[in-house]
């Protein structure tokens, strides 16, 4: 008589965003309290909503013809006066029933995708995974024009001169 293995294996987690944000939570809530989360998040959506506003703010005091450093000149200072918005975009109920199984908006996925990866990842609703984010490629440098004295003597001395340089360079 043989022995037959009755025990069925544990069931694979389904590897979607949904269950990767679940995992994560559950792991960052073994060293931080569901409330601390919650406002942590809550605070991040609190601190980008007064940016936003205070650079609308700032862009409407400067005007359409405003350079960006002027508006970004305007916006901090607006921000440094603002009081801080009362946003309340997740609970900590809503945490602790998504990790014991239940579902999260959309939203807050994407808030929680944000705090957990950064900034660098998101959450995608329509393929139910944590992708990477379109981070927009930082501009290049370009040199600014070389500063040419005003005065036409020295502009055309300051040529001589660099002439006679270059000249010096090749005979050596």
């Amino acid at each position: 008589m043989g022995m037959f293995n009755t025990k069925k294996p544990p069931a694979e987690p389904a590897n979607n965003g949904t269950e990767q944000l679940r995992r994560l939570l559950i792991s960052r809530n073994r060293r931080r309290a569901m409330q601390a989360i919650a406002t942590d998040i809550n605070d991040v959506a609190a601190e980008k909503a007064g940016r936003e506003l205070a650079r609308n703010i700032a862009s409407n005091m400067a005007g359409a013809g405003a350079s960006p450093d002027v508006v970004t000149s305007l916006a901090k200072s607006t921000f440094a006066n603002l009081s801080a918005p009362n946003i309340k975009v997740i609970t900590e109920t809503a945490l602790q029933s998504f990790a014991d199984g239940g579902d999260l908006s959309v939203d807050g996925k994407l808030r929680l995708t944000a705090y957990l990866c950064g900034d660098h990842k998101t959450y995608s609703a329509e393929r139910d995974a944590i992708v990477l984010a379109d981070i927009e490629e930082p501009p290049t440098y370009t040199h600014p024009a070389r500063w040419e004295n005003p005065n036409p003597a020295i502009r055309a001395a300051q040529a001589e001169l660099r002439r006679v340089q270059a000249q010096a360079r090749e005979a050596r």
